[in-house]
């Protein structure tokens, strides 16, 4: 029947004071009790600013303590304060943020290892379409760049300012003072070179969510676990200008890249690349024999493997492989960064978690092996270089490699000559058909296709520019004369002593 108003809304009868219902056991009731107290403690974390989510050893402890293995203290009506170390969760890792102080930058509050896409797109800045495809925009400021080295390594590559070590120092430290002061840092634990046995590990250590999603997509996922020691480690922030410009430094001996003022993701992976080259060509391990190539790298119908050196990549029609690099070696073909990168193209779907900054796609690449079969043909593409040289020429191994340090493919910070015994040894043992081509040529990329799917004839190719390298044929058809050919000559000795001088 209606309560009367006078009635307390709750009250009870007398006889339902003395009988009261037993809804719930006792152990029921003891089982809510925890249940709301997990709830409230993760409402405290929400409120404070945390993630909520507990780390997977965190669930493994209480999961041993529900099934008796762990016997805590009964706190069973009693104010008991109590503290859970390690208090590990997403964010909060006493391994990784001892690593990090090792590299002299302490975090202040929340440390993120190898973020989940959710989370970073979460955290980014820009636009994120139905793929869960993050589109950024910012200043490409790549030029105003002052990238940097220290006395000694000068040689390294050009483009480069040598700067005293009192100024590196004061770079460097910048950098990782600023670090240390902000609120969320994100780390990228990866490597460089999808070939097990001759991975070169690397860590990013930046304060901007942007730069964590693109080294996700760039670089190539390994194991991580709590021994891992990179050999290479890069710090950025792109929110900090040190002396009033924007700076890139390499530092050879310590392994380190340190980037302060600039967001452009160009300057981070060619110093990536730049570093990568340098430990692949000079490492001890039982790839000592492998060969890093600025190239591109191409699955040919044969499951054999067609590399592409140059700015030819968007003429090929066969399934891209990889396009940041390659690694020649014993074992065959790998990549030397995990992710692929071309121009957007609105009409194309984009795989889930790409990232997009000013019309340049990064996507990272999943459904193929490690390493690819080994390479069949080898294709060096200029653009003009020299205007004696032929459209299309066929390239012994010697002349495809000298070819191969003139023209930039052997990457820029390993002198070719280091890599050229290499090479031609691995194109020579491979039976590698090389072949030289010239972009700005009338058809060219129909010339580079029939290349890679086998379909060009090379029967009536003859050899030309015999008086400087040996085993360049051309076609019949092709006529150069005198002039040209010692214009050609001359370029290329040149090229060839400006290599030679680099050792030095």
């Amino acid at each position: 029947g209606a309560r009367k108003a006078e009635e307390t809304p709750h009250a009870l009868s007398p006889e339902r004071a003395r009988c009261p219902p037993r809804l719930f056991s006792p152990s029921a009731i003891r089982e809510m009790a925890s249940w709301s107290r997990r709830a409230a403690r993760i409402l405290d974390v929400v409120r404070s600013g945390a993630p909520a989510r507990p780390s997977v050893l965190h669930g493994s402890r209480a999961l041993a303590a529900r099934k008796g293995q762990l016997r805590p203290a009964d706190f069973e009506g009693a104010e008991v304060p109590f503290l859970v170390y390690p208090r590990e969760e997403l964010g909060i890792d006493p391994n990784l943020n001892w690593s990090l102080i090792d590299g002299d930058v302490t975090p202040l509050s929340f440390a993120y290892r190898n973020l989940h896409l959710e989370a970073l797109l979460q955290r980014a800045s820009g636009t994120v379409d139905a793929s869960r495809t993050l589109h950024a925009t910012v200043s490409s400021s790549n030029s105003a760049v002052r990238k940097l080295v220290l006395p000694g390594e000068g040689h390294l590559a050009g483009g480069f300012d040598v700067v005293d070590g009192a100024h590196a120092d004061r770079l460097r430290t910048a950098v990782k003072a600023q670090l240390s002061e902000s609120h969320d840092l994100y780390v990228n634990d990866a490597a460089l070179n999808s070939h097990p046995a001759g991975e070169v590990s690397v860590r990013i250590v930046s304060d901007d969510p942007n730069t964590s999603l693109y080294c996700k997509n760039l670089l190539v996922r390994t194991r991580v676990d709590d021994s891992f020691s990179p050999a290479i480690q890069v710090y950025v922030v792109p929110s900090l200008t040190v002396d009033g410009e924007a700076a890139a430094l390499v530092d050879v001996q310590k392994g380190e890249v340190i980037i302060a003022g600039t967001a452009d993701k160009e300057v981070l992976r060619n110093s990536l690349s730049f570093l990568g080259e340098l430990a692949i060509a000079h490492s001890s391990t039982e790839t000592a024999a492998s060969v890093p190539m600025a190239a591109s790298a191409f699955m040919k119908a044969d499951k054999s493997t067609a590399v592409v050196a140059g700015d030819a990549g968007i003429f090929v029609n066969a399934p891209l492989y990889a396009n940041n690099g390659v690694v020649l070696s014993d074992v065959g073909v790998s990549f030397m960064l995990g992710g692929v990168s071309f121009k957007e193209n609105k009409k194309s779907a984009l795989a889930k978690g790409s990232y997009v900054e000013n019309g340049m796609v990064t996507s990272a690449v999943l459904s193929r092996p490690n390493v690819a079969n080994h390479a069949s043909t080898l294709v060096l593409c200029h653009n003009g270089a020299a205007k004696a040289l032929p459209p299309v020429a066929t390239l012994a191994p010697k002349a495809a490699v000298s070819f191969a340090g003139v023209l930039g493919a052997l990457g820029t910070s390993v002198n070719p000559t280091v890599l050229s015994e290499r090479l031609v040894s691995y194109l020579e043992s491979h039976s590698v058909q090389s072949f030289l081509v010239d972009t700005a040529a009338k058809d060219a990329k129909e010339t580079i296709n029939a290349i890679v799917e086998g379909r060009m004839n090379t029967k009536d190719f003859k050899p030309v520019l015999g008086n400087v390298l040996d085993g360049v044929a051309a076609p019949s058809s092709y006529k150069s004369g005198k002039t040209a050919e010692a214009a050609t000559t001359e370029f290329l000795k040149s090229k060839l002593a400006a290599l030679e001088a680099s050792m030095l």
